[in-house]
């Protein structure tokens, strides 16, 4: 006869055992990217082989909309499920709403779903855009963070916190983002885990992509770029990137280098045996109307 004490004495090892047979997730983000700006979506002269083969494999959504056209209240959104008209957050956050001595945590009092798994004893990280208050500190249940604090900033050579080591990094941003992605999944931990990997491409500034991501765009038409006048109301600011060749150019090469990096995430869980459990899922923020 099974004895109280003894059935209770297996408990913790019996919540250790379901945890680790749960399935991991990992989730990549981009940032001001269209639908129509991937192969997977019919534009074949956007080169994103790993994004497509997700597709090809999985589920594509064709009727997902963004609850807004900017960058912060949408992520809140992602990951509270509340519209911004709930969350409260209901345009990008400045630099300084985002770091420094007057920001604030703009998900206090919320729930998220990176602490409802940390809850449930998952093992989190976030490596890449955060820009949703005290960007470089860690927070909403995640155990391993990387960022640039700011939500932008250059491609090229970007300062980077991660784990609340201030990085001078040299190179490309998206690769540097990769870098970190795999190095949390190198770790040792039984528990499952979830990760999330939110891209700063193909958000501006245009001032740096690796060469080998701007080759196959070099005699480009760009025919999938939207080719409407500009609207009144557009963004004063990205003007000058309006129907301009060199823009779309910056613009694919900094999908096709994001999709790089999403390979070389697939890669390591392929390596490590951990793909066969493990849920990807692939969104933006929002889509660019370029």
């Amino acid at each position: 006869m099974l004895s109280r004490r003894h059935l209770l004495s297996t408990l913790p090892f019996a919540a250790r055992a379901a945890a680790a047979n749960r399935p991991n997730v990992v989730v990549f983000m981009t940032d001001d990217h269209g639908a129509w700006a991937s192969g997977a979506y019919g534009c074949f002269e956007m080169v994103t082989p790993n994004m497509d083969a997700l597709a090809a494999g999985g589920t594509k959504f064709t009727r997902a909309f963004a609850a807004t056209p900017v960058c912060s209240p949408s992520r809140i959104t992602y990951l509270t499920g509340k519209l911004p008209s709930q969350h409260g957050v209901q345009d990008y956050l400045r630099p300084v709403d985002s770091f420094g001595p007057k920001t604030r945590r703009w998900l206090d009092g919320l729930t998220t779903y990176p602490k409802v798994l940390a809850d449930a004893g998952y093992r989190t990280g976030m490596c890449g855009k955060w820009h949703m208050g005290e960007d470089d500190k860690a927070q909403e249940g995640f155990s391993y963070w990387a960022t640039v604090p700011g939500g932008g900033g250059t491609f090229k050579n970007a300062k980077f916190v991660r784990n609340g080591e201030t990085i001078q990094t040299t190179g490309f941003k998206e690769d540097f983002i990769g870098d970190s992605a795999i190095d949390f999944l190198k770790q040792k931990d039984p528990r499952p885990f979830f990760l999330l990997v939110p891209f700063y491409a193909p958000h501006t500034p245009y001032d740096y992509q690796p060469e080998a991501d701007r080759a196959p765009y070099a005699n480009s038409k760009f025919s999938c770029f939207p080719r409407d006048p500009m609207h009144p109301w557009a963004n004063s600011g990205l003007k000058r990137h309006h129907l301009h060749e060199e823009s779309m150019r910056s613009y694919s090469a900094l999908v096709t280098a994001m999709d790089r990096n999403v390979g070389r995430v697939l890669r390591q869980l392929d390596e490590s045996g951990a793909r066969a459990n493990t849920t990807v899922v692939f969104a933006a923020d929002q889509g660019y109307n370029t």
